[in-house]
């Protein structure tokens, strides 16, 4: 009887979980997202059961300020709700990488050097937040548009699902929103490896000028995504995606 029982338990159990739940996939299958028509999903790694997201289009956005896409992804700092740009400053669609600029910069510089307005400066979040003189996304897209805090970066990656993803043939990563289930597509900077850094506002330290905090996200087919709150130095060249608070 209690062989029986336990034979029971297991059968419910199986029943009730979704067919899928004991699937194996192998490398080149493709799923279907059951929720988003030009999205699909194919396994790239099958040790590691890793997958590549391939959207064709369009993502969903929330509305639009001053021309600019934005997305809604339910995430708050401070109590703030935050609203994330659909795409890069200095781009026109999610997929195409935007303008690049040293920290503080707000033109992009063919060879910063030692010469940037931030290099061995005292220049701090306080300097840059919201100000057109540093904040290229101020300077460019105007209204409430600014470069985002880190905190603010900190956020999207804890209140965000990562994915290697690859939209209308443009390598990067595919976030969706643990909260609302919204989604933002952020284009690498590399061909191959996907790997994507974009700037802060925010100094690493009081004493250091020469370096500033930056959002970086690194993928590969054959290991663990990385996505950290980094540093680099302030005349490297890196995009922007801008946020507002409504």
């Amino acid at each position: 009887m209690r062989k029986l029982r336990v034979f029971f338990a297991i059968a419910l159990v199986a029943a009730l979980l979704p067919l899928n739940a004991f699937a194996r996939y192998e490398e080149g299958d493709i799923v279907q997202d059951p929720k988003h028509p030009n999205i699909k999903r194919e396994m790239i790694e099958e040790m590691s059961q890793k997958w590549l997201v391939h959207i064709t289009g369009k993502l969903p956005v929330t509305a639009t300020l001053n021309g600019h896409d934005y997305v809604d992804l339910g995430i708050k700092v401070d109590g703030k709700l935050i609203m994330w740009a659909a795409c890069d400053v200095g781009a026109t669609k999610p997929e195409q990488a935007g303008t690049t600029y040293g920290w503080g910069e707000v033109e992009h510089k063919a060879n910063l050097g030692g010469g940037s307005v931030s290099y061995g400066q005292k220049v701090y979040r306080s300097t840059i937040l919201g100000n057109p003189k540093y904040d290229a996304a101020r300077k460019h897209w105007g209204g409430k548009w600014r470069m985002p805090t880190v905190p603010e970066l900190y956020m999207l990656i804890r209140k965000c699902t990562w994915e290697q993803a690859e939209m209308n043939g443009q390598r990067g990563f595919l976030l969706t929103s643990l909260k609302n289930g919204n989604m933002l597509f952020l284009p690498s900077l590399g061909s191959d490896d996907i790997y994507c850094d974009y700037w802060s506002t925010d100094e690493c330290d009081m004493e250091d000028k020469l370096q500033a905090c930056k959002l970086n996200a690194e993928g590969a087919s054959s290991w663990r995504d990385r996505v950290v709150i980094g540093r680099s130095l302030r005349t490297n060249q890196l995009p922007i995606r801008a946020v507002f608070i409504p």
